[in-house]
């Protein structure tokens, strides 16, 4: 493995397109194993599957896997993928299932800033050094110390946008819709449907190729999937809405108790914050959404000043507009609430 151990000091701006590393190094091993974050949205759940139909493509041979719960507002991407795999079968005999500390097992794990947050069982392949990273997040010095080798794209919209990228040669000769929809569902996800100031011209001229590859019903297909919302997340919308309250003139926040969540996948709680995102006056939003054991998710947005230093105070980070954090409990997030109504 030594050949791969190249380390980034620091994350830059500039995309390492090369992806010879990551090929080379699954063809050396047996299985992979894709993970992404937990609480995945479009861009986690969109890069992840069609990386794995992209390598299960070039790599009939290999066993490729992806990590993770998927809530079921969301399933349908990973419904593509399972599709899609029927085109390409894998032709390796699988006796059993290899152990993930197998030794020629790798890990690749995409849209995950912290170790904390993947979602799988990655320790053994991190003890080995087999875990390989692509991102778009900023992270802290040192933090690729934990990879054996990484794509970081600061500037990037998403890393499903990274993925078309590295594997253009690939996605411009594609005729799978299957690929091609989650390639695009990654992008507009996590650009708001081309609507947050992270899109680019990169981003458009990424997503024309992908938009002359697959029909206009496909895209319309992405788009509803992505523009809905179920009864139960409209409920929470509401209750976001009725509840909010004002840190300051330029702050609104929400607490969402466990109890209201109960019965309901817990990722749907995520369209709290974009219910307040979309007030006109305030600058920054902010909601804590309660876990089964006291402890809370936080969710922050921003429209103009960073938030993701203060997410890293709090267990988190994330992008200078977007970012996540942990409280251990209630009082944690009134420390939190208190440190942006007096920043900000």
């Amino acid at each position: 493995m030594e050949t791969y151990m190249k380390m980034f000091k620091e994350p830059t701006s500039r995309l390492y397109v090369n992806h010879n590393a990551l090929l080379d190094l699954v063809s050396m091993n047996d299985k992979v194993i894709i993970f992404r974050h937990i609480n995945p949205d479009p861009d986690a759940l969109g890069s992840q599957n069609a990386l794995a139909i992209i390598l299960r493509q070039i790599f009939p041979n290999k066993i490729i896997e992806c990590a993770g719960n998927t809530p079921d507002n969301l399933k349908w991407m990973d419904n593509l993928r399972k599709e899609a795999y029927k085109h390409y079968p894998t032709r390796r005999k699988r006796a059993s299932d290899q152990l993930i500390d197998d030794s020629r097992t790798i890990g690749i794990v995409l849209d995950t800033a912290n170790l904390d947050r993947i979602d799988g069982d990655y320790e053994g392949l991190h003890e080995m050094h087999k875990l390989f990273k692509i991102d778009h997040h900023p992270v802290k010095h040192g933090y690729n110390l934990d990879y054996c080798n990484v794509f970081i794209e600061t500037n990037a919209s998403s890393t499903s946008e990274m993925i078309a990228r590295m594997f253009d040669d690939v996605v411009k000769e594609s005729e799978d819709r299957e690929l091609l929809a989650l390639l695009y569902a990654g992008i507009a996800g996590d650009t708001g449907r081309f609507m947050y100031d992270n899109t680019t011209n990169i981003t458009f001229d990424t997503v024309g190729r992908l938009l002359g590859r697959f029909s206009s019903g496909s895209r319309h297909y992405v788009n509803m999937k992505l523009g809905s919302i179920n009864e139960y997340q409209a409920n929470l919308m509401g209750y976001a809405y009725d509840r909010r309250y004002y840190l300051n003139d330029n702050v609104v926040s929400l607490v969402v108790p466990y109890s209201q969540i109960r019965g309901g996948h817990e990722a749907d709680a995520y369209v709290t914050i974009g219910a307040l995102q979309r007030l006109e006056k305030p600058e920054i939003a902010v909601v804590a959404v309660e876990n089964e054991d006291g402890s809370y998710r936080i969710h922050l947005r921003s429209k103009f000043k960073p938030i993701n230093e203060l997410a890293a105070k709090y267990n988190g980070g994330g992008h200078p507009l977007a970012a996540g954090a942990k409280a251990k409990d209630r009082d944690e997030v009134a420390k939190l609430f208190h440190e942006l109504a007096e920043e900000w």
